[in-house]
């Protein structure tokens, strides 16, 4: 059991080299966002993924994420996409809220499945910060709820 721990570890921490999203953080003004971001799958095996977005709150502990709240509309470009081994992919967003809001977009890369069977699923969020001014905003955002 052990070394199939083990192995699972390794095979993440691999796999996590071998993706990335550019940029991680954007910040959005007049509660409104309209941003995109680059998805790169850096692997040698093609790769599913799904994007889910979700609201999130910083706090000092780190941040909790929880489903959209209702004043919080988010418009993605594509909701899943398949990436070729060495390729990359633009995704986009409308993002809107009715007072400050930060949103995390989930991107879950699901590489093919393992000889054993073992599909692994790596998580990454891109996050966009919406205040009324783009000045301060995720500074802003981060000190009123105790994160910074």
């Amino acid at each position: 059991m052990k070394s199939f721990l083990f192995a699972v570890a390794v095979l993440i921490a691999s796999s996590a080299q071998c993706q990335s999203i550019t940029p991680v953080i954007q910040i959005g003004s007049h509660h409104k966002a309209n941003i995109s971001f680059d998805v790169a799958n850096n692997m040698l095996t093609p790769a599913v993924l799904t994007l889910e977005p979700a609201s999130m709150t910083p706090t000092a502990k780190g941040p909790t994420y929880r489903p959209l709240d209702p004043d919080v509309h988010v418009e993605l470009s594509e909701l899943s996409a398949k990436l070729g081994a060495k390729q990359h992919h633009t995704f986009r967003a409308k993002i809107s809220c009715a007072s400050d809001c930060v949103v995390a977009i989930w991107v879950t890369f699901m590489p093919p499945k393992q000889e054993n069977g073992a599909q692994v699923a790596i998580h990454f969020p891109e996050t966009a910060y919406i205040c009324s001014e783009i000045r301060g905003c995720r500074e802003k955002t981060l000190r009123a709820n105790g994160a910074l």
